[in-house]
């Protein structure tokens, strides 16, 4: 399915050139800070944007995910910023694994 998808476009480097383009700065502000924001949109993601739940999961502070959150919708431009925002972030991180660039 959406993984075959997502091989397809690996092979021809634009998997790559999309997953830059939306989760570039994150990637970039967690190799420079030893931070996970990538890893906990992952999992804010997989949690159906439900704060209280991926903070359990996650095994931090409730305020603790609303800070990295804040951290990622200013490196991003937001979480909403746009209907499919959310979709292209969530493809991207699914993206990362078929590149074999972990998110944590």
């Amino acid at each position: 399915g959406v993984y075959r998808l997502l091989q397809d476009l690996a092979d021809g480097g634009g998997l790559s050139r999309f997953c830059e383009e939306t989760l570039g700065p994150l990637l970039d502000y967690d190799a420079g800070h030893s931070t996970s924001l990538v890893r906990t949109l992952e999992v804010y993601l997989e949690h159906d944007s439900n704060m209280a739940s991926a903070a359990r999961h996650l095994y931090v502070h409730y305020n603790t995910l609303r800070y990295r959150l804040e951290q990622i919708s200013a490196l991003t431009g937001g979480l909403d910023r746009h209907p499919t925002s959310r979709m292209a972030m969530s493809i991207a991180i699914h993206g990362l694994k078929v590149l074999n660039r972990p998110s944590a």
